[in-house]
Parts: C-alpha cells; sequence; structure tokens
C-alpha cells in the first residue's frame, strides 16, 4: 500500500441486493464512493438468539497522508540516488497526493450534499463542522424509522441522542497536522515524523430488516448445506494446475499458553494465555497458486456465501465482503486487517463461543507470494489459525508438524 497516500480500502458492494431497500441517496452516495476507489465494507448478520432482524451494515474508511519531503530525500541519498532522481521521487509524490486531495475534497462536497438533503426527512439529524489554523472535524449523523417502528440501535455519533431507529447513516472526519511513526516496514527502523497534514474520514449506514420468519422455525447453521452450496467454486479449482487441498487438525487445550509472545488466531498479534478456553479446528485447506486470477475465484466464492446466507433467514450467520483479499505476511501478519474479525466471509454465529462442546464454521481467504488460501473450517471452542498455517500439516499446543 502506497504509504504518502494510504487509503484504507475496505469492503466495496458487489451485488445489487446489497441495499435494494435502502435510503436511494446513501445508495447513491455509496456507489459514488465505490466508483473513486473508496471500497465499501459490507457486513450483513443474523442473530437469531437475540434479535429478531437482520442487519446490514455498510462502511468506508480512509487515511490520507501528506507528502514527507525531507524523510524521502535523505532517504534517497543514503540509496545512492542522485539529487536529480530524488527530487523526480518526490514531483511523482506531490502528483500523487494533489490528485488524492482533489478527490478527497469531491468526496466531501459529494458527502455534504447527501446529508444536507437527508437530513430534511430523517426522524433526526445531526451536522457540525470546525475548520481552524488547518485542523478540519466534520460529523453527520441521521436517522430515520421508516414507518417500521422502534428498534433498540447502537449509537453511531456522539452528538445523536436517539439511535432506536431502523436506518441511520454516519460520517466523521478530521484533518490535523500529526506525528507518526514511519515508514511502516518491520525490517526498518522506524522514525518519528511530523507530517504536515493527515486526514482519516469513516462513513457508516445500518439497516435493520425484519427476519420474516417466526422464532419457532429458527435453526442453528447448516454447516454440510454450506460447504455444498460453495462447492461450485471450490471443485473447478483442483482441475487448476498446482492447485492442492489437504485436511486442516489445529487443537489448543484449555490451559496451552503461547510462549512466544504471538498468539489469537496467532497471526493476529493476541496472546494466548493459560486460562483461554480449548479449541479444535477441523476442515480443508485449499491452495491455489499465484499464477490463477486470485480475484475471480475469491468473488465467485464471496457471490456463493452471500447467496446462502439470503436464501436462509432462519439460520444464524455473519457474512462480510471486503474488496480486497486480505494478505499474509512472512509474519504471520494481516495486511489491512486493523483488529482481527474483519476477515471472514462466513461465521455463523454462536452463544457458547467459550464452550469447547459448541460448533462454529469459518469461511476465509488470504494470499501471499505464494497464492491464494482458502479455509473452510469447523471448530468446537474457540479459533486460532496457527502462524505458517500454509505448511502446516498438523498443530497441537503449538507444536507444528509440517508437510513435506
Amino acid at each position: 500500500m502506497n504509504r504518502l497516500c494510504a487509503l484504507i480500502l475496505l469492503e466495496v458492494l458487489v451485488t445489487p441486493a446489497f441495499g435494494q431497500k435502502t435510503n436511494p441517496q446513501l445508495r447513491q452516495l455509496e456507489d459514488w464512493l465505490r466508483q473513486y476507489s473508496h471500497g465499501m465494507e459490507f457486513h450483513q448478520s443474523n442473530d437469531v438468539a437475540y434479535d429478531s432482524n437482520i442487519t446490514y451494515r455498510w462502511k468506508a474508511s480512509y487515511d490520507v497522508l501528506a507528502p514527507i519531503h525531507r524523510m524521502l530525500t535523505a532517504q534517497s541519498r543514503t540509496t545512492n540516488q542522485s539529487e536529480e532522481a530524488a527530487q523526480q521521487a518526490i514531483l511523482r509524490i506531490d502528483s500523487i497526493y494533489a490528485a488524492t486531495r482533489r478527490q478527497l475534497d469531491e468526496d466531501l462536497d459529494t458527502i455534504r450534499a447527501t446529508f444536507k438533503s437527508l437530513s430534511r426527512e430523517a426522524t433526526e439529524s445531526y451536522r457540525y463542522e470546525y475548520h481552524q489554523d488547518g485542523a478540519d472535524t466534520i460529523n453527520y449523523s441521521i436517522a430515520f424509522d421508516n414507518g417500521k417502528g422502534k428498534h433498540d440501535y447502537p449509537r453511531l455519533g456522539k452528538a445523536m441522542r436517539l439511535w432506536n431507529t431502523y436506518e441511520a447513516a454516519s460520517f466523521s472526519y478530521v484533518s490535523r497536522k500529526e506525528d507518526i511513526w514511519y515508514p511502516s516496514n518491520p525490517d526498518t527502523k522506524l522514525k518519528r515524523v511530523l507530517v504536515d497534514r493527515r486526514s482519516y474520514g469513516n462513513y457508516s449506514h445500518i439497516y435493520e430488516e425484519p427476519r420474516g420468519i417466526p422464532e419457532e422455525e429458527t435453526k442453528p447453521f447448516d454447516i454440510a448445506a454450506f460447504e455444498a452450496h460453495i462447492q461450485p467454486a471450490l471443485k473447478p479449482l483442483m482441475k487448476l494446475q498446482g492447485a492442492k487441498s489437504y485436511p486442516v487438525y489445529w487443537q489448543h487445550d484449555k490451559g496451552y499458553e503461547d510462549e512466544v509472545g504471538s498468539y489469537g488466531s496467532l497471526m493476529y498479534g493476541v496472546r494466548i494465555r493459560g486460562d483461554w478456553p480449548a479449541g479444535l479446528t477441523t476442515g480443508t485447506y485449499y491452495f491455489i497458486p499465484a499464477q490463477h486470477k486470485a480475484e475471480a475465484i475469491y468473488d465467485r466464492l464471496d457471490s456463493l456465501a452471500h447467496d446462502y446466507v439470503n436464501h436462509h433467514p432462519e439460520q444464524p450467520y455473519r457474512y462480510h465482503h471486503i474488496p480486497i483479499i486480505l494478505r499474509v505476511d512472512r509474519y504471520g501478519s494481516i495486511y489491512g486487517d486493523v483488529y482481527f474479525h474483519i476477515n471472514d466471509i462466513v461465521e455463523n454465529d454462536s452463544d457458547d463461543t467459550d464452550d469447547i462442546n459448541s460448533t462454529k464454521y469459518n469461511l476465509r481467504c488470504y494470499q501471499d507470494d505464494d497464492g491464494l488460501h482458502i479455509l473452510s473450517l469447523t471448530t468446537k471452542g474457540i479459533l486460532w489459525i496457527p502462524k505458517g498455517f500454509q505448511k502446516i500439516k498438523r498443530w497441537v499446543n503449538g507444536k507444528a508438524t509440517y508437510r513435506k
């Protein structure tokens, strides 16, 4: 990702079904953000244990840095570049930043116009802007009950009082001078740098829709039926040159503690401590070499997963779509994943996630320089994904057996 123009691109709307019943002006705004390179993250969840609604959520965020000329010039000289080459690099950086700022300003104008228009018909709305000495703050919020009645609803903006509505959207933005650590490369010594300007923006839109079935008709997530539904995407992959599949077996017992200090799903940097519940994960790992088009495979798999949950409102699930396939680096960390939950396509919800007898399913996709990695996982207890899972045959309490 470009360090100077770090657009954190999350999920994109991939089918018209992602918002057919939502406010048309918000849909147009989201189409605009998608069109101009801002990824739209999409979540769809059905929590049959606690709620009678299906929840849909769209989210976009970005992080734009001003050029860091002095540091770049110093770095270019230390890499034996000529002064002319260094100045040309800086001009290219300036050009990229200028284009990004122009697009960002256009986005802000579009967002302003949309929220201003919607505030006239909203059940409740809030608009705030502050601009002084190069510091900018913008906060917009709107909420609708759409004649559907009141619902308990999470609060999206600190300025809003009532979030028990059916549909709501918010936008927050701040731009200011800021100290940052640069460059963000684990192999390079970090330095503290004052940038001229750093701009953050976050857009969120949530819509709730009644599930449409009686509570007594709800059922557990049907893992076998889901895996059969996605087979049209997975089965042809095994005919591709170099493609392979392997069984998964990962186990950690209650009381296991990772002594290395990297834990959680082991890739995520969360420490496993001895009081964590046990977990046993089995399933299938699919590997597709890099010469094949990973994006097309991912889109097909994602489309089938979304089709399944749309046809099964009686089952609990969490569905996520992002416009990029998250990368796993050689340290086991995931690029683009700020916290450790956004990276699964489908996860079935469960009340008893700490119970070794409870069963959960996850469908996940990652990529690295070798290719695309697809995990179709069934877990009893807590899921931990070992670092280096791509080459592991079996993993039990930190001891790995590798494939030859």
